[in-house]
């Protein structure tokens, strides 16, 4: 038989195809501008601090850095300024005993004895010598919460021994005298017993005195004085449009200053000045003067910080411009001072130590420094504010601080958006800062700012903010107008909206306080820096060089301003030199800046000595 065929081998498999290429993504997309801004204009602000003109003459004083006053009246007064309190004899608080009578009378109008207590309440006010009712030294109606001034016919006639003052209740017209004696009191006004400054005598209260001394001037003790910020508006111009007219806005000042520093109820930090402004149009390079005063109180010293905050549009373009100006200084008396005046607890011995020879040792001086605010040491007052916006008030003012970063570093749930451009604001050491409304219709903040600095501004109440943070203006390195960061914050404080808390991150900004009418936290801290040379021998010393040195100013004290201070006994101390300065407590509970102070000097042998002590600042939770 024929041979059988070899059988058929399989077909064999096609050959696997190669994979198929993923398809090829879409282009990526620039990434979106930054929103063109319209064409600004271009204002100045130039702020400075006028002093009362009896302070520049008397003292000759050139700015607000008004110098301390005596309180105590040591010669007979030819004028006293008085301020109308109201209110009962029993309000009185002064050192003359005997030499003060007062006696309320009933009131026709209240349910108590004496002259009203409600601010703005009028009175009819005769006061005159006691010995002579003739002679008037003032007579007219006041209200409660007015200055008035009592004078010998406005000439420099000293004042009676003893001074007679009636109150009355006014007339149905509200001009005159009443018919009613509310109080009516007898005080001394030659000086020759305790008279001083802020010293209440029923309804009224002393608030100035004028005594010619032996030299025939005029001294000056005034609990208040009253200062003006005078400040000079400029239309700079811009290059571009033919009309380079600005129209201004609105005008803010953020303040420690009060209007009244004796009224418990003036807390206000923010004062709206925009009617002095608003709707004024100035030409390139016309200028506008504007004025405004406060009021200081010179029997303590306080730490003041005033920034204005100035907005304006381009009558062509609508394009913003803002200028911002800040201005500290530090007026009044000294604080009184936190160091311990009890003498220090003997310790128990057995054997008397043999008495040195004062003329044979080695003194022992040191330098002190405490720290306060008001009058409350920094280790109680200096506490991290963290709270959070609870209350469903919309809070009406804010304090942030810069601190130069993007978005990235956003920590709270009240950011709606944050986007950065050209490389975010982080490391941004100096930014142009601008904050307003939802869709910028108005400004509430404007202006360059450096790291750590406060921007404070007063809110609308649409609950939204909207932050753009710019390169810098004004200075020949950085190019302007270059945007870095946007940001939208959502700040109604209700409970199904989102929350924010101080501390909080919004990209290049740290909120640092904000104000809703129940909840006012705040991280800025007013601190006064006191140095002290003290003596920790014995025997007498004499400190003749001192050197203070800080985070914030290299050298305070040099040698070459410093004055002999002598301090006789051990643990005697004498204050040569203060330093205040407004800080942000988050800026730094991570540098605990340290203030110190070295001093030398010599001893009643004539060998030198040195010692020195320091304060760091510690912020607790």
């Amino acid at each position: 038989p024929p041979p059988t065929p070899p059988p058929t081998p399989p077909p064999t498999p096609p050959p696997t195809p190669p994979p198929t290429p993923p398809p090829t993504p879409p282009p990526t997309p620039p990434p979106t501008p930054p929103p063109t801004l319209p064409l600004p204009c271009e204002v100045d602000l130039i702020g400075d601090c006028i002093p009362p003109e009896e302070f520049v003459e008397r003292y000759n004083v050139t700015d607000c850095a008004l110098p301390p006053v005596t309180d105590e009246c040591t010669i007979r007064p030819f004028q006293m300024g008085l301020r109308y309190n109201g209110g009962p004899c029993a309000g009185s608080d002064n050192m003359q005993e005997s030499k003060f009578t007062c006696d309320d009378f009933p009131n026709p109008d209240t349910s108590v004895d004496g002259p009203p207590t409600e601010k703005g309440t009028p009175s009819y006010i005769i006061i005159t010598p006691e010995k002579d009712d003739g002679v008037i030294y003032f007579e007219g109606v006041v209200n409660v919460g007015e200055l008035l001034n009592i004078t010998d016919g406005g000439v420099q006639e000293d004042l009676e021994a003893d001074t007679k003052l009636m109150i009355y209740n006014v007339d149905t017209a509200g001009t005159g005298k009443g018919a009613t004696l509310l109080q009516e009191q007898v005080f001394h006004t030659s000086c020759s017993q305790n008279l001083f400054l802020k010293d209440k005598f029923g309804a009224v209260q002393v608030t100035s005195i004028r005594s010619v001394d032996k030299d025939g001037q005029v001294t000056i003790f005034d609990c208040f004085a009253e200062i003006t910020m005078k400040y000079t508006v400029t239309n700079v111009g811009v290059t571009g449009p033919e009309s380079a007219d600005a129209r201004l806005k609105t005008l803010f000042i953020f303040t420690n200053l009060k209007r009244d520093p004796e009224d418990p109820t003036d807390n206000v930090r923010v004062f709206n000045e925009t009617e002095k402004v608003a709707g004024r149009i100035l030409e390139k390079d016309e200028t506008i003067d504007i004025s405004i005063s406060f009021t200081v109180d010179t029997t303590i010293r306080v730490f003041y910080s005033v920034l204005a905050n100035l907005v304006g549009v381009n009558t062509q373009t609508d394009g913003i411009c803002r200028d911002s100006h800040r201005f500290f200084f530090t007026a009044g008396a000294d604080l009184t001072p936190a160091f311990p005046t009890k003498s220090p607890t003997v310790s128990p011995t057995a054997t008397s130590v043999p008495t040195g020879d004062p003329f044979n040792v080695t003194c022992e001086v040191t330098g002190l420094v405490e720290c306060a605010v008001g009058e409350v040491s920094c280790d109680s007052a200096l506490r991290l504010p963290i709270e959070t916006c609870s209350d469903k008030n919309i809070p009406y003012s804010y304090q942030f601080m810069y601190v130069g970063k993007d978005c990235l570093t956003g920590s709270s749930e009240a950011i709606k958006d944050c986007e950065d451009f050209n490389g975010g604001a982080g490391g941004i050491p100096k930014a142009y800062v601008i904050i307003g409304d939802k869709d910028l219709d108005t400004i509430l903040f404007e202006g360059n700012v450096e790291k750590y600095d406060l921007i404070e501004f007063l809110s609308t109440e649409e609950g939204k903010l909207t932050i753009i943070i710019e390169s810098s203006r004004g200075d020949p390195d950085v190019t302007p107008n270059i945007q870095y960061q946007q940001v939208d914050i959502e700040t109604k404080c209700e409970s199904d909206k989102k929350q924010f808390t101080t501390a909080d991150y919004f990209g290049a900004l740290q909120l640092t306080g904000f104000n809703n009418g129940a909840q006012t936290p705040t991280a800025w801290r007013d601190i006064e820096i006191s140095y002290y040379a003290v003596n920790v021998s014995p025997y007498a010393a004499t400190v003749d060089s001192a050197e203070a040195t800080q985070a914030y100013v290299d050298t305070l004290i040099p040698k070459s301003d410093f004055s002999d201070v002598y301090l006789e006994n051990k643990f005697n101390k004498e204050k040569i030199g203060t330093y205040g300065k407004l800080i942000n407590l988050f800026e730094v509970v991570d540098t605990d800046p340290t203030f110190s102070l070295t001093v030398s000097g010599f001893g009643t042998s004539g060998r030198r000595c040195s010692g020195g002590g320091s304060y760091r600042i510690k912020v607790s939770n």
